[in-house]
């Protein structure tokens, strides 16, 4: 994702999900876009190759936010991460 497309959506609270093309044959890319239709706020886009290729030929997984690495057993357990994980980034810390 360009630098300027990265700004322009962390300043409208938007979640970006980031999957590879090669990582189809493990359904990354669809659990990521069952997310994205149930869930406001978030953006999935594919790409040929996001350079974790250690993960990408093993198990699915994506990128949040070009920082936070998911990887999973299963293309339904990445859909569970993906929900986990937006639920902690979009509600804020609490504070005792």
């Amino acid at each position: 994702m360009g630098e300027i497309e990265t700004r322009e959506t962390q300043s409208l609270g938007i979640v970006r999900i980031e999957t590879c093309e090669d990582n189809r044959a493990h359904q990354s890319d669809e659990a990521a876009r069952q997310v994205c239709a149930h869930t406001a706020g978030v953006l999935h886009r594919e790409w040929a190759c996001l350079g974790h290729c250690h993960n990408c030929f093993k198990k699915p997984f994506a990128l949040v936010d070009d920082r936070i690495l998911l990887e999973a057993d299963s293309a339904e357990e990445l859909y569970s991460l993906l929900l986990d994980t937006l639920a902690t980034l979009k509600s804020p810390p609490s504070i005792k």
